[in-house]
């Protein structure tokens, strides 16, 4: 699954950002290492705001994602929970709520930077966490991908937990 930021001229992320962030989508779409992929893609506002975007660049890749086969959009309504639940891998834009929520709940996760807009966020203290470029975003969905569920709490244990948890002591 993948999920924004809000989409607007006020909000943590800018226009350019969100571009890099679908044009992301899209390569991993088109990357030949998945060809089974497909996306969940739980906007906070509604999709629309892409497709109307005055941004022509925006208003089109939004456009070709939509009209994608393995690119579907879930209702901005629903609970960014119920998407973690049934997905295998959950990619969130920097720094949107949905990253720790998933890392949380114990699922594969992780941001993505597109521009490396925040160099020094918090976040990337964690190992393979934060993606900042397109290499990066594929080096992490094939790590994320490979590794068991096991393995994925492990890593929450410990390098997330302990600095919210001051200790690591979570159920998964």
């Amino acid at each position: 699954a993948a999920y924004n930021t809000s989409f607007n001229m006020s909000g943590i992320n800018r226009p350019e950002d969100h571009l890099g962030f679908l044009k992301g989508l899209e390569k991993l779409l088109q990357h030949s290492g998945y060809p089974d992929l497909k996306i969940l893609f739980k906007p906070k506002k509604p999709y629309c705001l892409y497709l109307e975007s005055h941004i022509i660049d925006i208003a089109e890749i939004a456009e070709q994602l939509k009209n994608h086969p393995r690119f579907e959009i879930i209702d901005n309504r629903i609970s960014s929970r119920q998407t973690m639940a049934i997905a295998d891998l959950n990619v969130v834009m920097a720094f949107a709520s949905p990253g720790i929520e998933a890392a949380f709940a114990g699922k594969p996760t992780f941001y993505f930077d597109p521009l490396n807009r925040y160099p020094h966020s918090y976040f990337k203290k964690y190992p393979n966490f934060v993606a900042s470029d397109l290499i990066q975003l594929n080096k992490m969905v094939s790590h994320w991908l490979k590794i068991s569920k096991e393995e994925v709490l492990s890593y929450f244990k410990e390098n997330i937990a302990p600095d919210y948890y001051g200790g690591g002591e979570h159920d998964g």
